[in-house]
């Protein structure tokens, strides 16, 4: 995967150009379709219909695409026989129309979601900051490939350790969304803690590799 300068357009080019191509737009922004770049992983959803607390312009619900369907799923009342990867957005709901497991605790339900969103999200702070290292890995030249290996263990150890806690607020969330049971609010506020300090570790991680 190739993450271009989001400055400069980046493609395949003409044969003479070697194995990539770099060309600057005239007067309009590079969008170079899946790569790393505000423009293009920074976009709305419009939330609107029964059970939809009238809030307006929110910017400051962040979501991700996952989410859409298991908030669409709770504010019509079903859901799926399989467990959806997001969460659903609460904050965006009438108190009234929440599903019964997510009225109780509603304060720690929204924290641990809003943390579970950056820690899962490729575009969230843990997924940017370590592709900030990744890149920065692959980009060394130490001898013996030194700083590779080391910021790859990291990358490999933060990795892990994201997966064990993001699962563990993921069975926290759906079963509060959908399995009617209230928040464990002490392992909630346990998770929270872990997945505050895997996001400082991970901004540690890419800020060195800046």
């Amino acid at each position: 995967m190739l993450f271009g300068n989001d400055n400069f357009w980046l493609s395949s080019g003409p044969a003479s150009c070697g194995k990539s191509c770099f060309s600057e737009p005239k007067g309009e922004d590079a969008w170079n379709h899946g790569t790393m770049a505000e423009q293009i992983h920074t976009t709305w959803v419009g939330l609107v219909g029964p059970g939809v607390a009238r809030h307006g312009i929110d910017n400051s619900v962040w979501s991700d695409h996952t989410d859409t369907q298991p908030t669409m799923m709770a504010l019509l009342g079903l859901h799926d026989d399989y467990a959806p990867y997001g969460r659903v957005l609460g904050e965006i709901m009438d108190p009234a129309a929440l599903p019964a497991g997510m009225r109780a605790h509603r304060g720690t339900l929204l924290r641990l979601g809003r943390l579970y969103t950056p820690l899962e999200a490729p575009v969230g702070a843990f997924g940017q900051d370590t592709l900030r290292a990744s890149t920065r890995a692959l980009a060394s030249n130490s001898p013996g490939d030194a700083t590779y290996t080391r910021i790859e263990n990291a990358l490999q150890r933060l990795g892990a350790a994201r997966d064990t806690v993001g699962a563990h607020m993921r069975a926290l969330l759906l079963d509060a969304a959908f399995g009617g049971r209230p928040l464990d609010v002490k392992a909630a506020r346990a998770l929270i803690r872990r997945g505050e300090r895997l996001l400082g570790q991970a901004g540690v991680l890419g800020a060195r590799s800046a």
